[in-house]
Formats: structure tokens, C-alpha cells, sequence
């Protein structure tokens, strides 16, 4: 198993961060742990831990490191926090994750600050909550009445969203288990 953070922590100060990754070593024994941050943190590299410099707010740098890493099987944004990097890379990084993968965005919190580049307005549509949002409504897509949707790659490969506080879970997968709003529906489509 391939598990990539976003983030490893202790900012620009030296020898400080790493500890999620030391953790996620412990508990995946067969896993190989990669980390992404701004600054470098190589002083984290050890056996089954390789860390990268990177910029996740850059779609390039995102698919070049996932490109040295292979497959990856579970990826974990806990990054920079602010909803266009967090958005960036989602668009970036989800579609590489393999089907039955997980994706987990943490520290949602900051998708209501402004401050932090989120926004007060609970509907703003360029947070990373608007898209955490519109990803829960695509994995119903089947049930949209609209006759001329077309399935977004997302509404078609998320099967799962699981939100906690500051935390939202999603699973990969193919989505297409039908739909029953044709015969329950039978005013609006006709006999089924």
C-alpha cells in the first residue's frame, strides 16, 4: 500500500514535523508512507518513509510526485488548509487514486475563514467545503431528474463521503448502482 500526505508539519522550522508519518508507519507495517510539503523534510526519510518537496497548489509538481510514487491507495490533504490549494489538489490527485482508494481532507475548519481563504458564506461555491458539498450531491447523480445531466468523473468514481468534524472521508469506486425514480416517479417518466 502506497499512503501520501499532504503536509508533514512543523512549518519552516528545522528538524520539526513527520510525526503523522512515523504514525502512519506504525500502523500500515506493509506500507510504504510518502510526505509532500513546501519545505524540505528529509531529515524524516527513514525505511518505508520518503518525503518530497513540493508545492500543492501546483498541479505539476502534485502529478509529478505521484508519478515517482506509483500507485497511490490512500492520499490525505493535511496541507496548507486553504480551500483553493485543498481544491487544487483534490482535481489534481483524486484522479490517480486507484478504485477503492481513500481520500481524506482534514481541517475543514478553515474552509469558514476568511482569513484563510474560505468564506462566511456557508454556499460559497470556491471553498473546499462548496466542493466537499457538490461531491455529496454527485454521488446521488443517478436520482437528478434532469434528463440531459451528464455524470461528472467525480459522480462517477466517488461511492462514499463520510464528514466528521473538520474531517471528511471519500471512497473510490465506481458509481453506478441504478436508480428506482423511473417507476417511483411514474407522473414525471410514464409507465417503467
Amino acid at each position: 500500500m502506497n499512503l501520501l500526505e499532504i503536509g508533514i508539519g512543523g512549518y519552516n522550522r528545522a528538524g520539526q514535523g513527520g510525526a503523522s508519518l512515523r504514525m502512519w508507519k506504525h500502523f500500515f507495517p506493509n506500507a510504504q508512507i510518502f510526505g509532500v510539503d513546501i519545505e524540505d523534510k528529509s531529515f524524516v526519510d527513514q525505511d518505508r518513509i520518503t518525503t518530497f518537496i513540493g508545492d500543492q497548489s501546483d498541479p505539476a509538481s502534485l502529478t509529478s510526485i505521484a508519478e515517482k510514487i506509483g500507485t497511490l491507495d490512500v492520499i490525505i490533504d493535511d496541507g496548507s488548509h486553504r480551500s483553493p490549494h485543498v481544491i487544487t489538489t483534490f482535481e489534481t490527485l483524486f484522479p490517480l487514486l486507484r478504485d477503492g482508494g481513500i481520500y481524506a481532507v482534514e481541517d475543514t475548519q478553515s474552509s469558514y475563514w476568511p482569513e484563510w481563504m474560505g468564506s462566511e458564506d456557508l454556499n460559497a461555491p470556491n471553498t473546499s467545503m462548496g466542493l466537499l458539498k457538490r461531491l455529496t450531491d454527485g454521488l446521488n447523480y443517478e436520482e437528478f431528474v434532469t434528463e440531459d445531466y451528464e455524470p461528472s468523473y467525480t459522480d462517477l468514481n466517488i461511492v462514499g463521503m463520510h464528514f466528521y468534524h473538520n474531517l471528511v472521508i471519500i471512497e473510490k469506486g465506481k458509481n453506478a448502482e441504478g436508480s428506482n425514480k423511473k417507476n417511483a416517479l411514474k407522473a414525471r417518466y410514464g409507465k417503467a
